[in-house]
């Protein structure tokens, strides 16, 4: 439920209140690849490009050659 609405937030924006649900997600289950890319791009969006660059590594340490992970580093660089 919390992936849910951090994603439905994402989605309209509201980067912040999305945070909050995306961060309880990835805390529940630290290794999930969804909660973590999406993570990834919210902070991005919040211009956490810090916080951001960790999250991406990490995605792709679960699926090398991710696209959107690669795109996200990308930005950031």
């Amino acid at each position: 439920m919390n992936y849910r609405l951090g994603l439905i937030y994402y989605n309209l924006g509201e980067y912040e209140r999305a945070d909050f649900y995306i961060d309880k997600t990835v805390t529940l289950y630290p290794f999930d690849y969804d909660s973590l890319q999406l993570f990834a791009w919210n902070k991005l969006m919040m211009q956490r490009t810090r916080e951001a660059k960790v999250l991406f590594e990490k995605v792709l340490l679960a699926n090398p050659g991710d696209e959107s992970a690669l795109n996200g580093l990308g930005l950031i660089q």
